[in-house]
């Protein structure tokens, strides 16, 4: 991340650019779940269902997190499958 901003000062983005990449990099770091990350949600009486994350981004208009879940388990990268 040090290398982006370093990058973007260099080339003389404006400050706007990458005061906006050190903030998604922070948003990244403090959220708890990842795009792809299971969830487990009530489905009625006694019933938990699970679901997975599948759209996952920051509005800062209403200052807050915005997300989507899906039913469908999301694909895995061939680097996370070798483990």
């Amino acid at each position: 991340m040090f290398k982006l901003i370093l990058n973007l000062l260099c080339n003389r983005a404006n400050k706007r650019r990458w005061q906006m990449e050190l903030g998604t990099y922070l948003l990244r770091q403090g959220v708890q779940w990842k795009i792809g990350d299971p969830v487990q949600v009530p489905n009625g009486r006694n019933k938990v269902c699970t679901m997975w994350i599948n759209n996952l981004f920051y509005d800062f208009q209403k200052n807050h997190i915005q997300h989507s879940l899906t039913s469908k388990k999301p694909f895995r990268k061939e680097s996370e499958k070798r483990g």
